[in-house]
């Protein structure tokens, strides 16, 4: 709890207007950072010699300013300042930042490496693969997956999307077909270009990846590897149903395929079991601590099956070298403490809250959409384009990325668009922002940009 005492003498008005301003102000001024928490109502009350209604209602007053937020358990806390969230004035939702809202003022005041004798030795090249005990809680975080693997088999890497390098130059060569769902996430198709790889796309329905394509890809195409998001997939937000993930399994076995798992949003849905924690094939998973945690850590965590660990090390060693043992001594401390767990807990109930506002308000969203998706894969009605949609939506203050990017291979623009539904710094603003892309959706759009 912040430590904070308002100081109410130049400001005018009824009391709980005065806190309020005070509130505003301490915030413009830097003295309250956005996630500290305010003191309890009572207390702050006891301590200003207010009546206890009137510091509830100066918080909600505050709270529909958009300054802060109360949460059950963690009291009340500061948010971003409005308008931080583009200098623009324009709300991003194309990028599927889950930022710790809730823990924002905690998990800084964490920027301080933990104390101990090995601190001096993060100032050295580390051991490939990462120090001992990174890998160590590496293994740990990635067993919460039900992924269990000894600390060997772990590396460390800058982020998942350095992670989905890595394990791309591990499983394959220059020139390989590579299969990846027909829809996928960018960076895949990135990495997969930039490493001369040829991505081949594999039909996907409401339960995932489809098997009978994928027996049938993998038969005609020779690719030898198989890239997959099974849990809240990237851009749909599906994740696979156990039956398919059996079929998937099987298939997968019978091709002998080699397995890149990208599970960054598994942690959203805890009860879900990646694929590769069954396979009798080569594997690697790719995990990071960018959603679950916070962005600024940049650590992530890759785990290979015997085979592969060695290739996924020498990939990481000619790369980078290694992660900065700083960085991730910093996201490690969080996971041996406790804190990421918790962290991780807000999130997930945050993910589902704000899913829930979203079909309330998008109803066309697919039934197969997690309940706990960070993101939503909108259908377009005639004659909406997803480009058109997109320019529409910036008209209107909303940054959606295009859909296009999504594609493993060019072809014609998907007739949907995807919503980020994590960055805005409360529901309320999230609520604002598809009300007015709900309305924008039931309209026609204008002759030319249908076009």
């Amino acid at each position: 709890m912040t430590i904070w005492r308002p100081d109410l003498s130049n400001l005018k008005g009824p009391d709980y207007q005065r806190l309020a301003d005070a509130i505003r102000r301490d915030i413009e001024a830097g003295r309250l950072q956005p996630g500290d928490r305010l003191p309890p109502q009572r207390d702050l009350a006891d301590t200003l010699a207010m009546t206890l209604g009137t510091v509830t209602r100066a918080y909600q007053t505050a709270a529909k300013r958009g300054l802060v937020a109360g949460e059950v358990g963690r009291g009340t806390y500061v948010l971003v300042p409005p308008g931080a969230e583009d200098g623009e004035g324009v709300l991003d939702l194309s990028l599927n930042a889950i930022p710790p809202h809730a823990y924002l003022s905690e998990l800084a005041a964490r920027l301080d490496p933990p104390h101990g004798a090995r601190r001096t030795a993060w100032l050295e090249y580390p051991p490939r693969g990462g120090h001992d005990d990174h890998r160590e809680a590496g293994a740990e975080w990635i067993a919460r997956r039900s992924v269990h693997v000894s600390p060997s088999q772990v590396v460390i890497t800058v982020g998942a999307q350095h992670g989905l390098l890595i394990a791309l130059s591990a499983a394959t060569s220059p020139g390989d077909a590579i299969l990846v769902e027909e829809l996928t996430y960018t960076g895949v198709i990135t990495a997969a270009r930039m490493l001369g790889l040829k991505p081949v796309p594999v039909a996907i329905d409401a339960q995932g990846l489809r098997p009978d394509s994928l027996d049938s890809v993998a038969r005609t195409s020779g690719a030898c590897a198989l890239v997959i998001q099974p849990s809240l997939h990237n851009p749909t937000g599906v994740t696979m149903t156990p039956g398919r993930r059996r079929e998937i399994i099987h298939t997968i076995h019978r091709h002998g395929l080699t397995v890149v798992e990208d599970d960054t949003y598994g942690f959203l849905v805890p009860d879900t079991r990646p694929v590769v924690a069954d396979l009798n094939v080569p594997w690697i998973y790719v995990t990071g601590m960018s959603k679950s945690l916070a962005a600024g850590y940049r650590t992530g965590f890759l785990a290979a099956s015997p085979q592969l660990v060695d290739r996924a090390a020498s990939a990481l060693w000619a790369s980078t070298l290694s992660a900065s043992p700083i960085a991730v001594a910093l996201a490690v401390s969080l996971i041996v403490d406790g804190t990421a767990d918790r962290v991780v807990e807000w999130k997930r109930s945050e993910a589902r809250a704000r899913a829930a506002i979203a079909r309330e308000l998008l109803p066309q969203i697919p039934q197969a959409t997690a309940v706990t998706s960070p993101h939503v894969w909108l259908p377009l009605s005639l004659p909406w384009r997803a480009s058109s949609f997109a320019t529409a939506a910036r008209e209107r203050g909303i940054l959606l990325g295009a859909s296009e990017t999504f594609l493993a291979q060019p072809g014609a623009s998907p007739r949907a668009i995807r919503i980020c539904l994590m960055p805005p710094r409360t529901r309320e603003r999230l609520r604002e922002a598809l009300t007015t892309l709900a309305d924008l959706a039931s309209q026609a759009p204008m002759l030319e940009a249908a076009i």
